[in-house]
């Protein structure tokens, strides 16, 4: 179990890493925000 959470979390990392490097962000701020929104949606 904890060798599958360390490869989900390297590759958490390397995707956010490579979004960050080729696009400047812009899929990770809109996921962000995305998640935001359903939290506030939810009253979290």
């Amino acid at each position: 179990m904890f060798k599958g959470l360390m490869a989900a979390l390297v590759a958490l990392i390397s995707t956010l890493q490579l979004d960050r490097y080729l696009t400047n962000g812009r899929y990770t701020d809109a996921a962000m925000d995305m998640l935001r929104q359903i939290r506030r949606a939810f009253g979290f």
